[in-house]
């Protein structure tokens, strides 16, 4: 199952409105089963439709026009503000954690860590960026996470090694076909 990263809740001038996810465009997500099933549960009990202006100052027709969906988390059947949500909710649960009151605890730290899975057990920069909203092709990722690829040498060895094992295989089996070894004349 995947998820859809559709729009996001923007603070512009204190205001929220609604605007396209980060890098501008709609983006899908791979989804854990069970994390589905939570998720599903969640927006099944909890999501309510909150409508907001539009940002999208490119496109006249669209801009400041109200825009209605479904919200996942709310308060008080509103989008969340990120100011009020990381003071009311954020610091009071990492205080309770025992977390420091830090930017390397702020929520996003959750971006890093997904990141940081992603790239660490073996997803590709590419696709772990286009999960992520990045634009550059993995760059960022590379330039961020590289020290987190496992064994990359060792894989790249691996590579050339197999590389070489399948060449080998091929050669022989070529030469074991009847008709491709050396021709014999036989007279009578």
């Amino acid at each position: 199952p995947h998820g859809s990263v559709r729009q996001q809740v923007k603070v512009i001038g204190g205001r929220l409105w609604f605007a396209l996810p980060k890098g501008g465009k709609e983006r899908a997500v791979p989804l854990p089963g069970p994390t589905g099933l939570v998720l599903s549960a969640h927006i099944a009990e909890f999501a309510i439709s909150v409508t907001l202006p539009w940002h999208e100052p490119t496109d006249r027709r669209r801009h400041g026009r109200d825009h209605t969906a479904k919200l996942l988390f709310t308060s008080n059947g509103r989008a969340l503000h990120r100011n009020a949500f990381n003071e009311h909710v954020w610091r009071p649960a990492r205080t309770a954690g025992g977390l420091a009151d830090g930017r390397e605890n702020g929520c996003h730290a959750m971006r890093h860590l997904y990141a940081s899975e992603l790239v660490s057990r073996g997803v590709d920069p590419r696709t772990a960026a286009a999960y992520l909203g990045h634009s550059d092709g993995g760059a960022l990722i590379l330039r961020t996470y590289a020290h987190l690829m496992p064994d990359a040498e060792d894989r790249a060895r691996r590579a050339i090694e197999e590389a070489h094992r399948d060449a080998e295989k091929q050669r022989q089996n070529r030469a074991a076909r009847p008709g491709d070894g050396p021709v014999t004349e036989i007279s009578s």
